[in-house]
């Protein structure tokens, strides 16, 4: 083979490289699988220094956002009973429409929905 021949191939071959890395990168973003979960103190020291925020505004700033936690996390806790009743009678309408084959396969896809993804950890 000449030089060129080689040169195109490997030239070839890193242009490969690198779309297969973009869109599998795209792919994992877009997934959410390479966001990062909510870091408080990370925010607040953008925050910080984005709005040159004082320490005891920096403080009141945690005050206000912890409570803005608690109130999502109660008011997530007391609408989920509403939600899984709806998840299970939509389940339940969708195994009326399928054969009994159809219904053990939909169970197993059901159990593997439910297991905690690693980003769910």
């Amino acid at each position: 083979m000449t030089r060129r021949a080689y040169v195109y191939f490997v030239v070839t071959f890193i242009i490969g490289v690198l779309l297969g890395g973009l869109g599998f990168y795209t792919f994992a973003w877009n997934s959410g699988r390479w966001r990062r979960h909510w870091n408080e103190e990370l925010a607040l020291r953008n925050m910080q220094k984005r709005l040159d925020l004082s320490p005891q505004q920096v403080e009141q700033l945690r005050a206000i956002w912890d409570e803005g936690i608690k109130e999502n996390r109660d008011l997530s806790n007391q609408m989920r009973p509403q939600y899984e009743a709806i998840h299970r009678r939509v389940d339940d309408l969708t195994r009326k429409i399928l054969t009994p084959e159809q219904v053990e396969k939909f169970n197993q896809f059901l159990l593997q929905r439910q297991r905690p993804r690693p980003r769910d950890r």
